[in-house]
């Protein structure tokens, strides 16, 4: 059976982004879970899941890409890490096939690394991923090297291969 998840010619693009992010998260060694909003074809979330012993969330408004996304999970053994149908929307989180015990999962995550790999513009992305981790918490952003950090971004770890980069970022803001 075929899912067609991620295509051909994108796939050695995706395992040099996701190995990319393995590495910051090493170098950085955040705590808490990685929340990995917009999963699809699993790509941060599920490489992170293999190779970082971090426990995790991943947020995918599709069907046939849960499903895929849980079946993964559980053959590696992943009991730590679970996988959640809902979307991001105008700040708030919108659950799909009501499920509201899951999105209560979501809300109630303090996350220590947050990430959302081509989802949205880097400057929304920042803004939306800033909200989302908090003051102590990390952004992962998924750029290509030399690309300016945004705003306001104080970056912990960085890693690159091939061509992408990848910051693990905090706020500069003081903690009230």
């Amino acid at each position: 059976m075929a899912l067609n998840i991620v295509s051909l010619g994108a796939l050695a693009d995706q395992v040099e982004a996701s190995t990319a992010a393995v590495l910051a998260l090493r170098a950085a060694e955040p705590e808490g879970a990685f929340l990995d909003l917009g999963a699809g074809g699993g790509f941060p979330g599920l490489w992170v899941a293999a190779c970082h012993p971090c426990p995790g969330v991943l947020v995918e408004p599709r069907a046939r890409r849960a499903d895929f996304l849980e079946l993964s999970l559980a053959a590696m053994g992943r009991r730590d890490w679970s996988v959640v149908r809902a979307r991001f929307d105008d700040g708030r989180w919108v659950g799909v096939a009501g499920g509201s015990t899951a999105l209560e999962e979501i809300q109630a995550l303090s996350p220590g690394v947050v990430s959302a790999r081509a989802v949205w513009s880097a400057e929304t992305w920042w803004a939306v991923g800033s909200s989302l981790a908090g003051r102590r918490g990390l952004v992962m952003m998924h750029v290509r090297p030399g690309a300016p950090n945004p705003a306001g971004a104080a970056q912990l770890a960085s890693s690159a291969l091939g061509g992408w980069e990848v910051r693990l970022l905090r706020s500069e803001q003081p903690e009230p």
